[in-house]
């Protein structure tokens, strides 16, 4: 999997001619303007903040940048370690109010659309790769479910998640990642559905069979 991952970074940057790396690409499509929720992702471990002043919810949470950017100082506020991980709710009105929210994740600022960051063919390429990463993901934990679940598999489900949460951090991208989504649980349904009307198709025909035989009796 890794190589793959790597391979599809390579196509990415070769396809903006960005020549600093996988970093600068994503870089590229975050500019400090872009407004949305940061949802940023930290592991366990990992320091955060909490406002009593400016979060709607006992759970609400922000990352270090967030919060350094976002005028706390005077503010009810405790720096914690996270036990479980957790997600930056910067920018989310739900849970962060709007006058503690950072400059670059106010939620009454407009996301920049894709498509002014990236020229069609680059775009369609992103939209291609994360599509059929979502599907390698897909495919890794329907492989999961059950006990016989190998090690290379959960590795694979693991990075790939964090892979796409690279992309999902980015206000822009994050349409293009739930149309991918939408596409691929349509497709699945689509093929389910196929199967159940196969199904039911197999026993009419071995119902009418039964019949014949019997008439013929």
């Amino acid at each position: 999997m890794e190589k793959w991952i790597e391979e599809c970074e390579r196509s990415l940057c070769m396809s903006t001619n960005q020549r600093g790396g996988f970093d600068a690409y994503l870089a590229a499509l975050a500019p400090k303007d872009c407004g949305g929720q940061c949802t940023a992702i930290w592991p366990a471990g990992a320091l955060a903040y909490r406002c009593r002043t400016c979060q709607l919810t006992t759970s609400s949470a922000v990352c270090v940048s967030c919060f350094k950017a976002g005028g706390h100082e005077d503010h009810d506020w405790i720096q914690y370690r996270s036990t479980s991980g957790g997600c930056c709710d910067c920018g989310d009105p739900a849970a962060w109010r709007v006058e503690g929210c950072c400059p670059a994740h106010q939620p009454d600022r407009q996301v920049v659309p894709l498509e002014q960051l990236l020229r069609p063919e680059p775009r369609m390429l992103l939209e291609a790769v994360l599509e059929a990463a979502l599907a390698r993901l897909s495919e890794c934990l329907d492989q999961c479910t059950g006990s016989q679940c190998s090690a290379d598999r959960r590795r694979d489900a693991l990075l790939l998640c964090r892979w796409l949460q690279r992309f999902a951090s980015l206000g822009p991208v994050r349409r293009s990642m739930s149309d991918a989504l939408r596409r691929a649980l349509h497709e699945q349904q689509l093929q389910e559905e196929g199967q159940a009307i196969a199904g039911d198709l197999q026993r009419s025909l071995e119902f009418l069979r039964e019949t014949t035989s019997v008439m013929q009796e």
